[in-house]
């Protein structure tokens, strides 16, 4: 048991690592990449030269000029400062860093009335973040940009908040049905989405399919 306590206490003082088995890639579009993952720290050092080592194994081909837009979705915490102080320090000039906050929600579409979902949903600032940031991701993938854009969109474990971003592209703009995307999720992160953000994509699911 104690050593059980020590080993949460580690991983909540310090965070996770990168864990290569939870890289995948999403979606590509000409020379553009979508990639999900989590945390891309391994220690004090960034794991994106072994991510796009990976890429390669992966026969996805890396252009010199290529660019990763790292669209980190954590909350603040310790790893999320470390990410942004090395990040924006420039020490690698092809990553650019965007943060984009996704939060729970605490009511599922099932648990509101039908004819009042569409109301609650436009008082929902966190919800209409949420579905901007799948669009922009969409809008980023498809620009000409004159260079290779890599996207690696991330949590800190890459399971949840990734799981519901990733989900959300997938059921919208790859039209992969639900099961797909529930079965995708598990396999990656081991476990089912926990609660709050598996309403996020309830909601999201019920909005673009069922709603219209």
């Amino acid at each position: 048991m104690k050593y059980l306590v020590l080993l949460l206490f580690v991983c909540f003082v310090f965070g996770e690592d990168y864990i290569p088995s939870r890289m995948r890639i999403v979606d590509t579009v000409g020379s553009n990449i979508l990639v999900r993952g989590n945390i891309p720290l391994k220690g004090h050092e960034s794991a994106f030269p072994e991510i796009l080592t990976k890429l390669e194994e992966r026969r996805i081909h890396i252009l010199p000029n290529h660019l990763i837009i790292d669209i980190s979705l954590l909350h603040g915490n310790g790893s999320d400062d470390k990410l942004i102080k090395r990040e924006m320090k420039n020490e690698n000039p092809q990553v650019h860093l965007i943060h984009w906050e996704i939060r729970e929600m605490n009511v599922s579409p099932w648990d509101v009335p039908y004819h009042a979902r569409d109301q609650y949903l436009k008082n929902q600032t966190d919800f209409n973040s949420y579905v901007a940031l799948i669009d922009f991701i969409y809008e980023t993938m498809h620009e000409n940009h004159n260079r290779q854009y890599i996207l690696y969109v991330h949590c800190e474990h890459g399971i949840d908040r990734t799981g519901i971003v990733i989900g959300g592209y997938q059921l919208r703009y790859l039209r992969s049905s639900w099961g797909d995307v529930s079965r995708w999720n598990q396999e990656i992160g081991g476990r089912p989405i926990w609660g709050g953000y598996e309403n996020v994509l309830n909601w999201f699911y019920w909005r673009f399919y069922e709603y219209e």
